[in-house]
């Protein structure tokens, strides 16, 4: 039978999903439940020397079935071509003579016993028999992605880095990545209201809060009221509560005391736990994180885009080295 076309493979290169990001994300998960029932094995497609089975696509079919699934389902051509970019990857690893040691799988499996929080293999265990047809079966499927990581770090991740004039342009041509949220540093003077106060007893320290105020925005110095009159655990500080993002604070505090500009007296609101004077200390505008803060952030950007685009040519080397064969029948029978 006539093999499928390298142009029609390279067309599924061009919108596939990366078959190494499902591998990591393998590694931190249990595999998804197996269904059992009678399946029809017909030959979909050969890669090489193996075949794939109509029996291979309904599994890969069946383990992505969630939530998720209803929102983006994949056509029986993503998951064919995911079948397929799965062999060619195990072939080459095959090819290469990649290995994983006893140490090497135990290590993984001790991490994700510790990423899942399991307290003990034995729990482990018990987990995986809910997911897995075995253990054996689990521990298996872990040593093949093990094998394709190591494959894909050799082939890919080796002799990668980025510059550092690539870090910097991109940080100077992306500045609202880095641009922090206003934020507004503040004093304040708390009058606390005694536990079950009563309309007088409100009324009376809403008059106090507001000759404070009065005082305050006349020019008495701030922090002289602060120390005389404030009732907040801060008072030590002379009121500093340090800075504050927009959205930080309780809504009615948030929109007093964010547009305005250092030095201004907020009036007097209104809280379960009393009355509060703000100062606006300080406000920054506008901020952009500085390079040193966030150059790792960006490295790992740019690592990660460089890292698959080299991944998505040495995969479509493998196509183009490769035997394929998608049976016509397979073909005529599903959504192109």
């Amino acid at each position: 039978m006539k093999p499928c076309s390298k142009s029609t493979l390279k067309t599924w290169l061009l919108k596939r999903v990366p078959f190494f990001m499902t591998m990591l994300a393998l590694l931190l998960s249990l595999p998804t439940r197996a269904f059992s029932g009678p399946v029809i094995d017909r030959v979909v497609a050969i890669v090489g020397e193996e075949v794939i089975t109509q029996s291979d696509l309904d599994r890969l079919k069946r383990s992505k079935q969630g939530p998720s699934a209803k929102d983006h389902p994949q056509s029986h051509w993503e998951l064919t071509r995911q079948l397929i970019e799965e062999r060619l990857i195990l072939q080459e690893v095959k090819r290469k003579n990649i290995s994983v040691s006893e140490a090497e799988l135990e290590f993984a499996l001790n991490d994700i016993e510790t990423r899942n929080r399991f307290p003990s293999r034995e729990a482990f265990r018990q987990a995986v028999a809910l997911e897995s047809p075995s253990w054996e079966a689990y521990v298996a499927s872990l040593k093949s992605q093990l094998l394709v990581l190591k494959l894909l770090n050799r082939e890919i991740d080796m002799n990668i880095s980025i510059e550092p004039e690539a870090t910097l342009d991109y940080y100077e041509t992306h500045p609202e990545a880095f641009t922090l949220p206003d934020r507004v540093r503040l004093k304040q003077i708390l009058l606390q209201l005694p536990s079950g106060a009563g309309e007088a007893q409100i009324e009376t320290l809403k008059q106090e809060a507001d000759a404070l105020y009065e005082d305050a925005i006349k020019g008495r110095p701030f922090d002289q009221l602060v120390h005389l009159y404030s009732e907040g655990p801060e008072k030590a500080e002379a009121g500093d509560l340090g800075f504050f993002n927009q959205g930080d604070l309780a809504p009615e505090i948030d929109r007093a005391v964010f547009g305005r500009k250092k030095g201004d007296i907020v009036s007097p609101i209104q809280s379960p736990l009393g009355f509060h004077l703000f100062k606006i200390e300080d406000v920054e505008r506008g901020r952009r994180e500085p390079l040193d803060k966030v150059q790792k952030e960006i490295e790992e950007k740019l690592l990660s885009k460089l890292r698959s685009a080299r991944q998505s040519k040495w995969i479509e080397g493998l196509f183009e080295r490769a035997y394929i064969d998608i049976k016509p029948e397979f073909l005529s029978a599903i959504d192109p």
